[in-house]
């Protein structure tokens, strides 16, 4: 069994109605690596936490303590200001 950040993606990514290439698609990845993720085989970074998080209407937050990066403060500040500015750039369009 998945845990952590792989297996909150694929209980947010479904609750979300996203198959798994759909969720790649909109990260700009192979659907093979969202099923790595998914199955823990991959370490993302934060960025890569936060985008996931944003496209599946996920608290970035949650995304972050299950990945295991809330240890890391900064990293925390850097997703929150990246995620500020997609939220903004999509909402004055």
């Amino acid at each position: 069994m998945t845990t952590g950040l792989g297996a909150w993606l694929r209980v947010q990514r479904t609750r979300k109605g996203l198959t798994q290439a759909a969720l790649a698609a909109k990260v700009g990845r192979p659907q093979t690596w969202v099923s790595q993720v998914e199955r823990g085989e991959v370490r993302l970074d934060a960025d890569e936490a936060a985008a996931l998080a944003y496209f599946v209407e996920g608290s970035v937050l949650d995304a972050l303590d299950q990945g295991g990066y809330l240890a890391e403060p900064l990293w925390v500040r850097s997703i929150e200001a990246k995620l500020d500015t997609m939220h903004k750039a999509l909402h004055s369009a």
